[in-house]
């Protein structure tokens, strides 16, 4: 957990330098999501709020429509619906993942697209962290389950896929890689070749 909020902490920082009109926000996670921390450009007042942050609780569950409908609850995807169609700007989603033995589940979703998902404005990436795999944790149906509310292809959203293990390194190196603006990066493929990256990897 200490490694986790240090590179969050690091992507944080370093986007603010990039832009400091960037706003962050935290949900946290135990059935469904709630809020933590609201839509802030005060690095200082997230990084506080981060450090506080620790596991807490053993839950069997996720509903994963509720982190969608969270973003939806802000209002803060802007209206995309005047003929010029310029996007002003995105929202993007960084969902980060810890659970090996509990499978994500779609709610209220059943197999239907969260309007949040399809509007032209919003970029869902994914960070997995996980253990092995066990009589018990089923990281493979967790990161398929993860990866399977990647945006239509067609609309040139292209979403970052990262799962991470044990190894630390890994970790900082996945957290630069989902540096790269969501509207100006290439597909995974072609923007981390050569990090031995894959899109959608299994594990």
């Amino acid at each position: 957990m200490d490694h986790l909020k240090s590179a969050v902490e690091l992507f944080v920082r370093t986007k603010a330098k990039l832009d400091p009109r960037h706003e962050y926000g935290i949900c946290v996670l135990q059935e469904t999501s709630t809020w933590f921390l609201s839509f802030t450009s005060n690095v200082e007042l997230f990084v506080e709020k981060l450090r506080t942050l620790s596991v807490k609780g053993d839950f069997k569950k996720f509903e994963m429509a509720s982190l969608f409908d969270a973003i939806a609850a802000k209002r803060v995807l802007p209206d995309v619906t005047d003929r010029s169609g310029s996007i002003p700007y995105v929202v993007r989603m960084l969902f980060i993942y810890g659970r090996s033995a509990v499978i994500p589940n779609e709610g209220r979703l059943q197999n239907q697209t969260h309007p949040v998902i399809a509007h032209p404005a919003f970029y869902y990436d994914a960070l997995y962290l996980h253990e092995k795999p066990s009589d018990t944790n089923n990281p493979q149906a967790v990161y398929d389950f993860i990866t399977s509310f990647e945006p239509d292809e067609q609309l040139q959203k292209f979403s970052f896929f990262f799962e991470c293990s044990s190894n630390v390194a890994r970790l900082y190196k996945n957290m630069a890689a989902l540096l790269a603006h969501a509207r100006q990066r290439k597909h995974q493929t072609l923007h981390a070749s050569g990090l031995d990256y894959l899109s959608k990897p299994s594990l």
